[in-house]
């Protein structure tokens, strides 16, 4: 009999595979870290043997959007429009961010994560490199997106320094099972046209994800159209960002020919339910 290193049985076992087959019970077989096999009653020996109790067993969660450290900032503005509660509220609380506070809040989401069944997160945030750190220890996978914006952020002085960050970590991690690296500029509002195709040209190059808040709310949409005269969706598509690689972040004003342009661009939505009712920006 083959020997595995876990042996998890007497579960409800929702494989969501093509077939999508569900073993009731079921059991799941673990080997060197990884799923070996899946069905019922499985004929392996196991260095450990867990009983589910006729739990369920689906595959892991992924947030697609996160500013994970931003757990140490919740309850402090409520209620708001975005641009009132990011530049009266959260970019003032954010100028006294240190790499520590991004640790250990980062930590603390990947808890609040993990108990809920999330196993995989994309983050846009500042010190990123301490987002990687916390999420390896709590064995939790991230794409880590080092936030590219035209001001100083707590983490990088200039836009150009975000993007050496994001290469760098791209570097150190891009053999890592855990760490993934996606570019992350933060809007077309807050982030000037070079850094955008800079940021693309990156995530093209090296086949990673680019991920950018986009249509968010109706003042971005004023914001964008009087900076560049057309909506930010448009405006990402005359600059080549609408790709199979883009993970556009909120994107609830959107005409139909835009829903049409992010469709054919093999584009992807991240939609942001709890956020967007937070900040009351639409569906």
């Amino acid at each position: 009999m083959e020997q595995v290193d876990l042996l998890l049985k007497n579960g409800i076992i929702v494989t969501v595979d093509k077939e999508n087959r569900i073993f009731s019970p079921g059991d799941i077989a673990v080997k060197s870290g990884k799923i070996f096999d899946v069905g019922e009653n499985l004929p392996y020996k196991a260095d450990k043997i867990s009983d589910l109790g006729k739990g369920i067993v689906i595959p892991g969660l992924i947030n697609t959007h996160t500013h994970a450290a931003m757990t140490l900032f919740r309850g402090l503005a409520d209620d708001l429009p975005l641009m009132e509660w990011l530049n009266d509220h959260i970019f003032p609380a954010e100028a006294s961010l240190t790499a520590d506070y991004v640790f250990h809040g980062t930590l603390l989401a990947c808890l609040e994560m993990i108990k809920a069944g999330t196993t995989c997160f994309c983050d846009m945030y500042f010190f990123e490199e301490e987002v990687a750190k916390a999420a390896k220890e709590a064995g939790i996978k991230v794409f880590a997106g080092e936030g590219i914006i035209n001001f100083p952020t707590p983490s990088c002085k200039r836009p150009e320094d975000a993007i050496e960050v994001m290469a760098s970590l791209y570097e150190k991690y891009r053999e890592d099972p855990l760490v993934n690296v996606c570019a992350a500029p933060h809007s077309t509002y807050l982030t000037d046209k070079k850094y955008l195709l800079a940021a693309n040209e990156f995530a093209l190059k090296n086949n990673i994800p680019l991920t950018i808040h986009a249509a968010e709310s109706a003042s971005e949409i004023a914001r964008v159209f009087e900076k560049t005269g057309r909506t930010p969706i448009n405006y990402m598509n005359d600059l080549g960002l609408l790709n199979k690689n883009l993970l556009s972040v909120h994107s609830v004003i959107v005409n139909e020919k835009e829903i049409e342009l992010i469709k054919n661009s093999n584009a992807k939505i991240s939609h942001n339910p709890e956020s967007n009712m937070k900040l009351a920006s639409g569906i």
